[in-house]
């Protein structure tokens, strides 16, 4: 059965090969028909996560090995979406044509219709704009299944630590952790520890200046019954650390290298689980839409507040993809559009040496290049020693950004000679998977010999 106001044609955001936002095209396509136990969906709201921007690069390599090796085998991308069914297939009773549903998709959110497998998706209420709804299925699905894999380890009378706490799986985890009875501590960018703490956070600190694996006076040893660790930088003993007897440690995600991203970091875990000491267990989330309809009634009941920095229209979805391309330390909440910060990288980085001290001026370009969005800051950093960046005050410099490239304190050459005003830091970038704008290679600067002497030698020399 078909809606008969279903066109022959749609508008649709594809991407014919991987790479970045540049790689998303607006394009005319037909309308798919639904298959055996598909329902065709028209998108009123989609939205956007950290996966659809893993595979829209096809990076980590690995996730090619299923979405396609050349290029995505679903081109449009887009997970959560909200909509009214337009068409069922063969073998489907539920839902019917005229529905107003929600679940996660395996992709094709950004179009204006989509093909849905019949059991990923839920009534949506109608309490509960689209929005809202599209907001929800990965992410606060992703919560929840953190939180239910912590076990009894949050609960009443627990207290739960939550590593990036602003994105879109953290906002909905403090929550979500909050209204089971924990005490939740919470880390996140300094700009959002207000909202954080807005949504059930006891105690926030701002990243920068608190280090999840370095900073035994503010998150002392032991006092956690369970870390879920969404950034996933913090070294794996450190957080175990964190964690009483018999807790564990909730891995949702991970940084990595170029080939296997999170993996390695997951197998480490798994075999630092052998030892004696709490538990590390990666997460791997999967479509639940049975979780999807309790948090729809939780949203219903006002308990769970979607947190949406901003929406864009389908003809704006090119910007939209930029949007979710940021970091997360500093965009808050999800990117969703209708019918359907933009955050930033290192740009460009001048240095100074003077005294002891470099003093580095460096600023953040978004990812739109829109100039008109440039912001200045400059930093002091200690010519030498030390593994972290810090600012003047002696605050830990954030450290990563979109494209993954690290600000490293600049070491002492081996050149013992003094250095001038106008030499260069060495050592002054470490460059991760950054094909955008990549960063010159820095040169150590030349060893100085010490000159001979001109004195005439004497006779007893001779």
């Amino acid at each position: 059965m078909t809606d008969p106001s279903v066109p022959e044609t749609m508008t649709a955001w594809r991407q014919p090969a991987y790479g970045g936002p540049e790689t998303v095209q607006s394009a005319r396509v037909p309308v798919p028909e639904p298959g055996a136990g598909e329902v065709l969906v028209r998108v009123r709201a989609t939205a956007l996560h950290a996966g659809d921007v893993h595979i829209m690069r096809g990076e980590p390599l690995l996730v090619r090995a299923f979405f396609g090796l050349r290029g995505p085998k679903i081109a449009t991308r887009g997970m959560d979406v909200a909509g009214t069914v337009a068409a069922i297939g063969p073998g489907v009773d539920a839902p019917a044509v005229g529905d107003e549903v929600v679940g996660e998709l395996p992709g094709g959110g950004l179009a204006e219709y989509a093909i849905a497998p019949a059991g990923r998706v839920v009534a949506r209420p109608a309490a509960i704009d689209a929005v809202a709804a599209a907001a929800l299925p990965v992410s606060a699905g992703t919560a929840w299944q953190a939180l239910d894999l912590a076990g009894g380890r949050v609960g009443a009378g627990r207290r739960v630590l939550v590593v990036g706490a602003s994105g879109g799986v953290g906002t909905y985890t403090v929550q979500l952790a909050a209204l089971r009875g924990a005490e939740v501590w919470a880390i996140c960018g300094a700009r959002n520890e207000r909202l954080v703490a807005d949504l059930g956070a006891a105690r926030t600190f701002d990243y920068v200046r608190v280090d999840a694996g370095a900073s035994p006076a503010e998150l002392p040893a032991a006092s956690f019954d369970a870390v879920i660790d969404i950034v996933g930088r913090a070294p794996l003993r450190a957080l175990r650390r964190l964690v009483t007897p018999g807790g564990s440690v909730i891995l949702v995600s991970g940084e990595g290298g170029r080939v296997l991203g999170p993996l390695g970091r997951m197998l480490r875990a798994g075999l630092l689980s052998l030892t004696p000491g709490p538990r590390l267990k990666p997460l791997a989330a999967t479509a639940k839409p049975d979780i999807t309809r309790q948090l729809l009634a939780l949203v219903v009941e006002g308990r769970l507040r979607p947190v949406i920095e901003r929406t864009y229209a389908l003809a704006d979805a090119r910007a939209r993809r930029r949007g979710a391309h940021g970091r997360q330390g500093r965009r808050h909440g999800r990117v969703s559009g209708r019918a359907t910060g933009v955050m930033s990288h290192f740009s460009s980085l001048s240095a100074r040496y003077s005294g002891r001290k470099w003093d580095i001026s460096f600023r953040d370009v978004p990812l739109c290049g829109d100039s008109a969005r440039h912001t200045e800051r400059k930093w002091d950093m200690d010519a030498g020693g030390g593994d972290r960046a810090r600012n003047a005050r002696g605050e830990r410099m954030p450290v990563a950004c979109s494209c993954r490239p690290f600000l490293a304190v600049p070491r002492e050459p081996e050149s013992k000679g003094r250095r001038t005003s106008g030499q260069r830091p060495p050592h002054l970038y470490k460059e991760q998977r950054c094909r955008r704008t990549p960063f010159p290679p820095q040169r150590k600067p030349p060893t100085r010999r010490p000159r001979a002497s001109s004195a005439p030698r004497s006779t007893a020399d001779t």
